[in-house]
């Protein structure tokens, strides 16, 4: 689970690297990857990668914010509604992170960081640990 927030959260982070201070973006992130990690427990089946998969979505458009996304930037003192792009979705699921970028665009995966990779690492220090698999 650790792998693939970190991958999502790696990717917004370069969406809004250039329209933010880099230490409230260091905030979003934190605050962002502990909520998504208490959401998605017991939302997480390694068995069936795709169960579950609409409720770990993060959604943005110009009118609705994630409500994760929502509190990761009262924390982080940005207004994240007003980021580039004005609408998105990404997928967090088991080995795999999707997203599409607009209402009609195509979706891509993106791909996963390495264990080993530093925004992993970093996560996995600041994240409570919880189990990564839940059984049907």
């Amino acid at each position: 689970m650790h792998v693939e927030v970190a991958t999502a959260l790696d990717f917004i982070f370069k969406l809004a690297r250039d329209q933010f201070p880099q230490d409230a973006l260091i905030t979003f992130k934190s605050v962002l990857a502990k909520r998504l990690v208490v959401r998605f427990q017991g939302h997480w089946f390694v068995d069936q990668p795709h169960r579950g998969c609409a409720y770990r979505c993060i959604h943005k458009t110009h009118l609705t914010l994630d409500e994760d996304l929502m509190v990761a930037s009262k924390a982080a003192k940005i207004d994240f509604r007003t980021s580039i792009p004005p609408s998105f979705t990404i997928w967090i699921d088991p080995g795999e992170v999707s997203v599409r970028i607009g209402e009609d665009g195509s979706v891509f995966d993106i791909p996963l960081l390495a264990p080993q990779d530093e925004q992993v690492v970093l996560a996995q220090q600041s994240i409570p640990q919880t189990p990564l698999s839940v059984s049907a």
